[in-house]
């Protein structure tokens, strides 16, 4: 997007980009990793989806400053008080989404892992609708 918006040739920023890829993949797995655990009840949960907030807001705070009434200054802190909306909105968001919602209850063990009754002769004991005996 920047070779678009600056109008110069893609492979200018060929130095930026082989700079940046390696900390892109290492970040992004992490990033995965967290997000993974977003839905997850209980503190998990919580911090997973406080990430991306709380990360918006250190961004936010670690902008450069420009001097009061350049161009610049004056986009940055439109910008940094946008971000700063964002990420409030977003860790009330989440912080009501976990006093409200209850925890999932735990999911039944699959029917490989389920001990036979006694008598039972390793059939399972639960009738499956549709499925013939």
């Amino acid at each position: 997007m920047d070779a678009v918006l600056r109008q110069t040739a893609f492979l200018g920023f060929w130095h930026e980009l082989r700079f940046w890829w390696a900390p892109g993949m290492v970040l992004g797995l992490l990033l995965g990793a967290v997000g993974s655990r977003i839905g997850r009840p209980g503190l998990t949960g919580l911090l997973a989806g406080l990430t991306i907030p709380i990360g918006a807001a250190v961004e936010a705070a670690l902008l450069p400053h420009y001097p009061a009434g350049s161009a610049a200054g004056a986009a940055l802190d439109w910008a940094r008080q946008a971000m700063w909306a964002a990420a409030g909105t977003a860790a009330v968001v989440v912080l009501i989404r976990a006093a409200v919602v209850s925890p999932r209850p735990a999911a039944a063990p699959p029917a490989a892992a389920r001990i036979p009754a006694a008598g039972s002769r390793g059939r399972d004991p639960v009738r499956v609708p549709g499925r013939r005996r």
